[in-house]
């Protein structure tokens, strides 16, 4: 089952969600400015040299000035209410207008397949030890039954992990146990022979968008 350190984790997700929404940042001018109002504030920017560049431009000073911002972390916030998430869907929408172009922008995914595809991201790093200070099997453990029953497995991907029961909606929503329940789900087909975390995400975005993942 999961540890204390899980606890931590839960209580870490809500601390995030809040500090994102109600922290402070001192912007270049110098006056601090709430975390969820920068994407806004640097998408102001850009709308003012917007007559100034083409939208393929317009796309990269998106992705690089506000979009790297609205995900930033975003594992850790993924599974806060959707009245927090909303901003910044709004925001990307706005910026989606304000480039003007739909075919430069169809390439362009949404905040909530990002979040996703960082969230499994993550989890894969956990799962292999990548990440130094935590151990894996603290946090998540290899599901018994899966070891147990031909019938259980056979749909079911060899890394398959043990959920434990939740009771509240704060630790279902929580990181662990939200992405343990999407990494279980996941087809055998997103797991290369060994470690590779690129070859890992390149699956489950493929997947997610409904694309065959390549061998």
């Amino acid at each position: 089952m999961f540890s204390k350190t899980t606890n931590y984790r839960d209580d870490e997700d809500v601390m995030i969600s809040e500090e994102f929404y109600t922290g402070k940042h001192r912007s270049n001018t110098g006056y601090k400015v709430p975390l969820c109002d920068l994407p806004e504030s640097y998408q102001t920017g850009i709308n003012k040299v917007k007559r100034y560049l083409t939208p393929e431009q317009l796309l990269t000073l998106y992705q690089a000035q506000v979009r790297s911002c609205m995900e930033y972390c975003s594992h850790l916030w993924d599974g806060s209410a959707k009245y927090k998430l909303e901003p910044l869907d709004s925001v990307d929408r706005r910026a989606r207008r304000l480039i003007g172009n739909d075919l430069v922008v169809s390439g362009l995914q949404s905040l909530e397949h990002r979040r996703k595809v960082a969230c499994l991201a993550v989890f894969y790093k956990i799962h292999f030890g990548e990440c130094t200070q935590v151990k894996p099997f603290d946090l998540v453990k290899p599901s018994l039954f899966y070891h147990r029953t031909a019938s259980y497995r056979k749909n079911l991907h060899r890394y398959v992990v043990e959920i434990p029961s939740t009771r509240t909606k704060r630790f279902a929503s929580s990181f662990l146990i939200r992405t343990a329940k999407a990494w279980n789900a996941h087809s055998s087909s997103v797991f290369p022979d060994t470690y590779n975390l690129g070859t890992f995400k390149s699956r489950v975005n493929r997947q997610l968008l409904g694309k065959r993942t390549s061998s």
